[in-house]
């Protein structure tokens, strides 16, 4: 259980992380703030999925077996997200 805490909380850090840098890059090599691409979107919805899966973590509301099989279905969701939108685009 606390494995599955300390990787969620890092694991969202990371993430934050990357989809801001990713943002940041997108407005400095184009003219407009967002490309619309089918990967700039799946990334800001996997970031709200992990998102929501913090705040159900750490609000108290998820411990032990629950908590572990949403990590697995957010890890799940961003893997799509991140490999599967790129081989389906």
């Amino acid at each position: 259980d606390r494995v599955n805490r300390v990787a969620l909380a890092v694991g969202f850090l990371l993430l934050t992380l990357g989809v801001a840098t990713g943002v940041l890059w997108v407005a400095s090599v184009s003219v407009r703030e967002s490309t619309g691409k089918a990967h700039e979107i799946w990334s800001v919805l996997a970031w709200a999925v992990y998102a929501a899966l913090v705040a159900a973590r750490f609000g108290g509301h998820q411990r032990g077996r629950r908590a572990a099989i949403a990590a697995v279905a957010g890890f799940a969701f961003l893997f799509f997200a991140v490999i599967g939108v790129s081989l389906l685009g």
